[in-house]
């Protein structure tokens, strides 16, 4: 049975007290996605979730003296642009996370200039990358970010003339968002 997303999003929502990012961190580790559905999780196992709250277990520790000056929430992020939200189109293709892409693996990989001649569209490159995604998420085998590769034609060119394909590597990273519950980016290698 699916389980319904009870995570808040909202900008309104984006500050979370600490009893609700309790409460959230206690739903993510009781649940995870596996083939699309959410499921109770193997105590067994090592699971998404799991890798989730012990870096978010860890992260509030080895920060746990300091004072916070300033934060940029993933909802500010989106706003201004540095992430973009395909989390409706990741959630048709099997994403049961919201998932964003940085501002650059955006323009690399699925920005598309209608002047050029190829036969492409940003929605079609969109799901290249995700679909692409969504298989190395399932190899992932528990780890908390995992390499893949999509084939695409490059958006920009000297002259107009159509473009070799080529592969770009991208990286796939699952973990905590403004409330503590998993969330997903989609970046080039090189970025954090």
């Amino acid at each position: 049975m699916a389980r319904k997303n009870t995570t808040r999003t909202t900008p309104e929502q984006r500050h979370a007290t600490p009893a609700e990012q309790a409460e959230d961190l206690r739903i993510a580790e009781q649940w995870t996605p596996i083939n699309e559905h959410w499921r109770p999780i193997d105590p067994s196992g090592d699971d998404p979730a799991s890798s989730v709250r012990r870096l978010a277990e860890r992260e509030a520790e080895q920060f746990a003296d300091f004072e916070v000056i300033a934060t940029y929430s993933r909802v500010e992020a989106i706003q201004d642009g540095v992430l973009v939200d395909v989390s409706e189109t990741a959630k048709e293709a099997g994403f049961s996370a919201p998932v964003a892409l940085t501002s650059a693996a955006w323009a690399n990989t699925v920005e598309w200039d209608e002047s050029n001649p190829e036969p492409q569209d940003e929605t079609g490159r969109l799901w290249d990358v995700l679909t692409m995604a969504a298989h190395a998420a399932r190899r992932a085998h528990g780890s908390s970010s995992v390499a893949f590769r999509v084939l695409r034609v490059a958006n920009e060119r000297p002259e107009r003339q159509w473009a070799q394909s080529d592969l770009v590597p991208l990286r796939m990273v699952i973990g905590p968002g403004d409330t503590a519950a998993p969330v997903i980016t989609i970046m080039e290698p090189d970025e954090d």
